[in-house]
């Protein structure tokens, strides 16, 4: 049997260039500093002006000619035709912004949960859409999904649904776009960000420090929350991998064995 030799798995070539909707924090931040980190050219994207830029000085490095960031909100059409109009061609395109809103469905009006189900599937179509000109060939698009698709709690219902959705969009766009394209999502559990911290807070009515955070992830198996760059590493890796489609990668520390 003759032996195959494989090139080395690396979406970051010299002028390979990543867009990262959601890129102020948590981790579509993360995701951007690696990739920088990694030589990549960077377009991040988020609705705050000052924070994403804040963020990205925080990236750092000599070459700032690597590092776009853009304003706009990717829910408004005009935004979202605007990001791609100044990102150009993209090799990877990650989307972690979402909205999640919780509630028992007996006394929460559909208007107030409606966003967790339609914003998050509908901005998901609608990034696909207007990125599927603009990938490389071999170019890939990763979203987000979480934890409650697969292990909803209760009051979880429309925004699990919402999930579980996304995942169901992911694999179907994965057979439209192939071969040229890839598509793949990950599933982070309980990672460290803002809006987890944020969750953690409304839950207490009051403000978390780092032990409550700490607290949060000993039920996990392996026995703390995540960190971002943890769950970004996940989205590069399937970046890289030019072989994985139509994938959800769980992150999350083993809780959804429970």
């Amino acid at each position: 049997m003759s032996e195959s030799r494989w090139a080395p798995v690396n979406p970051f070539v010299p002028d390979g260039r990543i867009l990262v909707i959601g890129a102020s924090s948590g981790i579509g931040l993360a995701a951007a500093a690696m990739a920088y980190r990694a030589g990549a050219s960077v377009v991040g994207v988020a609705r705050g002006e000052a924070n994403l830029a804040r963020s990205f000085a925080a990236i750092g490095g000599p070459d700032t000619a690597r590092l776009l960031p853009i304003a706009a909100d990717v829910r408004d059409p005009a935004g979202l035709e605007s990001i791609f109009t100044r990102a150009g061609t993209v090799d990877h395109v990650l989307l972690t912004a979402g909205f999640a809103a919780t509630g028992p469905t007996r006394t929460t009006p559909w208007s107030a949960l409606a966003p967790a189900y339609t914003d998050r599937l509908a901005t998901a179509y609608a990034v696909a859409q207007r990125a599927a000109p603009a990938l490389a060939p071999g170019g890939s698009l990763v979203f987000t999904s979480g934890g409650f698709a697969v292990r909803p709690a209760a009051d979880t219902s429309v925004v699990a649904a919402g999930l579980a959705a996304l995942e169901t969009f992911v694999r179907g766009l994965a057979l439209e776009l192939a071969p040229r394209n890839r598509v793949n999502a990950i599933r982070p559990g309980r990672i460290d960000t803002p809006m987890l911290r944020g969750a953690l807070a409304r839950s207490a009515a009051g403000p978390v420090d780092d032990d409550s955070v700490s607290a949060a992830g000993r039920s996990i198996p392996l026995g703390r929350v995540g960190k971002a760059d943890e769950a970004a590493h996940a989205a590069l890796f399937l970046m890289a991998n030019t072989y994985i489609t139509g994938v959800t990668l769980g992150v999350d520390g083993g809780k959804s064995l429970l």
